[in-house]
């Protein structure tokens, strides 16, 4: 399975993996299974790993899918996940969905290493 997740919900953490070749379908049917979770809540903050991505998306499967985002009803407040990215394609690709989803109840950013990641999830 190229995407994986665990949540933790004592501390409102979820860590998410995209690995190897990740199709639109492959991200949607991931997305429903997140948001199905019982342990998942918009309020959430962590890590979405794409460093071991080989493919980038496309513009409109990246609009499909801050679309879903945006369709949450979210907490009063932002949570925040960091996307994590090894390349400059991928880093490009990740802002494109941060500006698409910004009206969304999760503020995205991306980020090359985990140390500065952390550091603004602790912000």
């Amino acid at each position: 399975m190229p995407i994986t997740y665990h949540i933790e919900p004592a501390r409102k953490w979820l860590e998410m993996k995209l690995s190897g070749h990740v199709s639109m379908e492959e991200a949607a049917e991931a997305t429903h299974r997140l948001f199905s979770d019982p342990n998942y809540s918009d309020d959430l903050c962590g890590i979405i790993d794409c460093r071991e991505m080989t493919d980038v998306l496309k513009l409109t499967e990246l609009r499909g899918l801050a679309d879903m985002q945006l369709a949450r009803p979210g907490p009063a407040w932002r949570s925040r996940r960091a996307v994590l990215v090894s390349s400059p394609e991928h880093y490009s690709t990740a802002r494109l969905f941060m500006v698409f989803a910004e009206a969304g109840p999760v503020q995205f950013s991306v980020f090359y290493n985990m140390e500065a990641a952390l550091q603004w999830l602790k912000e």
